[in-house]
C-alpha cells in the first residue's frame, strides 16, 4: 500500500476551525481532483520530476491545515512559497464564506449581529482566534465598499441617460 502525502498549509486559526467545519470534522482532510479543495491545491502543486524525493517542509508558527493529496497527485510536492499562497487564499475563502453566509442571515432575519454570531457558531470559531467584533467590523467594511461601488455605479448609469 502506497504512503499517502500529507501537506500541511499556514492558516490563522479561526480558517482551519471554518475549513475543519466545512469540509471535514478531522485532519487530515481528504481532497480529490475534481472538487474544489483538490483542485485549488492542485493549482499551487509543482510536477516532480520522475524518481526524485520530495523535501521536508520546515514549520511555519501558525495554525495548519494538513491535507491528504489523491493518489494521483502523488509525484507532485509544493514550495513553502506556495503554501504560503495557498493559506491565503483559504483566508479570503473564508472572508468570502462569511460575507455570503452573514449576507444571507441578514436578508432573512434583519439583525446583522446575530447573524455574525450564528456564522460564528455554524463553523465553531474560536472567539479568541477571531471573535464576533471582528467579522463584525469586516462584514461593515464590506457592506460600506460594496454600497459604495453600487452607488457609484447607479450615478454613472444615471449620468449616461
Amino acid at each position: 500500500m502506497q504512503k499517502s502525502v500529507v501537506i500541511s498549509i499556514p492558516v490563522p486559526k479561526h480558517v482551519k476551525q471554518f475549513m475543519l467545519a466545512e469540509f471535514g470534522p478531522e485532519e487530515p482532510l481528504r481532497v480529490h481532483q475534481n472538487q474544489f479543495m483538490g483542485n485549488a491545491v492542485k493549482l499551487v502543486l509543482i510536477k516532480n520530476p520522475y524518481r526524485i524525493n520530495r523535501q521536508k517542509l520546515a514549520p511555519v508558527r501558525q495554525e495548519h491545515v494538513k491535507i491528504v493529496l489523491p493518489t494521483s497527485l502523488k509525484h507532485y510536492t509544493i514550495s513553502e512559497e506556495r503554501l504560503q499562497h495557498l493559506g491565503q487564499f483559504f483566508q479570503k475563502f473564508f472572508t468570502q464564506q462569511m460575507f455570503q453566509f452573514i449576507k444571507g442571515a441578514v436578508h432573512y432575519t434583519q439583525n446583522e449581529t446575530d447573524a455574525v454570531r450564528s456564522f460564528c457558531r455554524v463553523y465553531n470559531i474560536d472567539p479568541d482566534s477571531y471573535d464576533d467584533e471582528t467579522a463584525r467590523k469586516a462584514w461593515r467594511d464590506y457592506k460600506n465598499k460594496v454600497f459604495e461601488a453600487n452607488t457609484s455605479l447607479l450615478e454613472l448609469s444615471g449620468n449616461e441617460s
